[in-house]
């Protein structure tokens, strides 16, 4: 998602770890997917593969993960920025409701669109 986006938000008073804050940049995803499941880490991502690449799908349902990404990557910081601030009320909602692992997706308007709930 960006450190822009990421300090943004921590700025604005939620808890957010960088991915650079923990891991190398160049750490592969299925590490920092670890990480996040040992750590009991909500994920925020703009990395749209996250649900096409079958390994980390099973690392997610596997570890039981939340992660919400937007529908798009290549949208300017801001406006990455404004989706995410503007989806946090839903972001915890579902996040308190539903342990079972899943992928929810984040439209411009940070609105929750699709859940995927995986099993």
């Amino acid at each position: 998602m960006g450190k822009a986006v990421g300090l943004a938000l921590r700025e604005a008073g939620l808890k957010v770890v960088l991915h650079t804050e923990v891991l190398p940049q160049d750490a592969e995803d299925v590490t920092y997917l670890k990480l996040c499941a040992e750590n009991g880490w909500i994920i925020f991502t703009a990395d749209g593969d996250v649900h096409n690449k079958p390994n980390q799908r099973i690392l997610i349902a596997s570890r039981g993960l939340r992660v919400f990404r937007l529908t798009r990557n290549h949208w300017p910081w801001p406006e990455k920025l404004n989706a995410f601030r503007l989806a946090v009320p839903q972001v915890l909602k579902l996040a308190r409701n539903e342990t079972r692992p899943f992928i929810a997706r984040i439209d411009k308007q940070g609105r929750i669109g699709t859940v995927d709930f995986l099993t």
